[in-house]
């Protein structure tokens, strides 16, 4: 899966103004952005649901599908994804209502690019911070899992090493029996020294790096 952390962050912009649209397309990818173009909130959810992008610019009253509608129509997946609204002066209604569908950020029309910049790099940061948090989250649950993992081949190879060590008591130490019980007293031992690395993976410790013979 491609990182979020490694590529330009994709917006979805959503606008009906032919004018408007073409300037802050330019404006966006100018800045790194990848750019999904739609020019109603009806194209705009079907190019949300294809491409699932970062985030959503989208102006408020287009015709057929308002920006509110789309909006609502992708907060009813649980999607959280960043949502910012560019609305004129005379719209401050239909701005409580975005911020009951759960809208990110608005900026004024007409668009002061600045600020509008500074709205879509806030929700970049907001993108980032919650992949690090589902990085971290996904990291705990494998250290979970290795000790866990740890704990019971360690177990298991006590047993074994304790039925080995039996055997060979009552082995000629200069049969082949013997021998073989031996071998397999030296792979129990590298065994446990597996289950150390478990261990120390499911504690993050440093000393994983170095003992592992490939690149973790």
């Amino acid at each position: 899966m491609e990182n979020r952390k490694s590529r330009a962050a994709s917006i979805l912009y959503v606008e009906d103004d032919a004018g408007t649209r073409e300037m802050v397309t330019n404006m966006l990818q100018m800045n790194g952005f990848h750019c999904i173009v739609a020019e109603s909130g009806h194209e705009g959810l079907e190019l949300y649901h294809r491409h699932a992008p970062d985030m959503v610019l989208s102006d408020i009253m287009m015709p057929g599908m308002s920006g509110l509608d789309m909006a609502r129509a992708i907060r009813a997946d649980g999607s959280e994804t960043p949502v910012i609204f560019m609305t004129a002066l005379g719209e401050s209604n239909f701005i409580l209502e975005a911020i009951d569908i759960g809208i990110t950020q608005y900026v004024v029309k007409p668009v002061n690019l600045t600020k509008l910049l500074a709205a879509i790099s806030n929700c970049v940061a907001i993108v980032r911070m919650k992949t690090e948090l589902q990085q971290v989250k996904h990291m705990e649950a494998i250290s979970v899992l290795a000790g866990g993992l740890a704990h019971d081949f360690n177990n298991l190879l006590q047993v074994v090493m304790g039925y080995v060590s039996l055997a060979k008591k009552n082995v000629d130490p200069e049969s082949t029996v013997y021998g073989y019980l031996d071998k397999s007293e030296v792979v129990a031992r590298e065994g446990r020294e597996i289950g150390k690395r478990l261990r120390a993976l499911s504690r993050g410790e440093s000393e994983l790096r170095q003992k592992m013979p490939y690149p973790p």
